[in-house]
């Protein structure tokens, strides 16, 4: 997750439940929740990106 040009929190993911519903999802869920309060402090929303390790 990037708020601006920092990277917050990185999460490893299972490259092949990727395509299954809801899975990418819990983990944005949960990175919200847990910096909540960080991401009120900016008027841009977060971006989260899919990489290869």
């Amino acid at each position: 997750m990037f708020i601006g040009n920092d990277l917050i929190e990185a999460v490893p993911l299972d490259e092949t439940r990727i395509p299954k519903p809801g899975y990418l999802g819990f983990f944005k869920r949960n990175l919200k929740e847990k910096y909540q309060e960080l991401i009120r402090q900016f008027s841009d929303p977060p971006e989260f990106y899919i990489m290869p390790a």
